[in-house]
């Protein structure tokens, strides 16, 4: 079931027409994001940084690393 105002369905799912929203957790909460913004996954960030996934985490984990965003259930990305 979708929102249609904010274009989120019941699981924090973006729809497509909506690609400048990202859920924040909270599938009632949206953040505006411009939409030429660029999305990473952890390979992506692995070959930008050179640093391997385990390295990404573990700083992610200790503050020293910018924390990904989850788009969906199975989606995290980092925002460039």
């Amino acid at each position: 079931m979708k929102n249609s105002i904010s274009g989120i369905d019941q699981a924090g799912v973006l729809s497509a027409h909506c690609a400048h929203f990202i859920p924040t957790g909270n599938s009632s909460a949206v953040v505006a994001v411009d939409p030429a913004t660029t999305f990473l996954n952890i390979d992506d960030v692995e070959r930008e940084t050179t640093y391997k996934r385990s390295t990404i985490l573990y700083m992610v984990k200790n503050g020293s690393f910018p924390s990904p965003i989850k788009l969906g259930k199975r989606a995290t990305r980092w925002v460039l």
